[in-house]
C-alpha cells in the first residue's frame, strides 16, 4: 500500500490468481465502511 496525494489517498498493489479472485477482493474493498469511490488498473503482463 502507497500513500499519495490529490485524486488518491492510497494505492495498493495486489496480485490474485484469476479474475474470479480479483472481482472478490474489489467487491469487497468497494462495501468497506468509509470508502467513497475506488477506481482500478490492471497489469496483465509485458508485451
Amino acid at each position: 500500500v502507497h500513500t499519495t496525494n490529490g485524486m488518491w489517498d492510497l494505492i495498493a498493489e495486489i496480485e490474485v490468481p484469476n479474475m474470479s479472485e480479483f472481482n472478490r477482493l474489489v467487491t469487497g474493498v468497494r462495501v468497506m465502511e468509509g470508502i467513497a469511490k475506488s477506481e482500478t488498473h490492471l497489469f496483465l503482463g509485458p508485451a
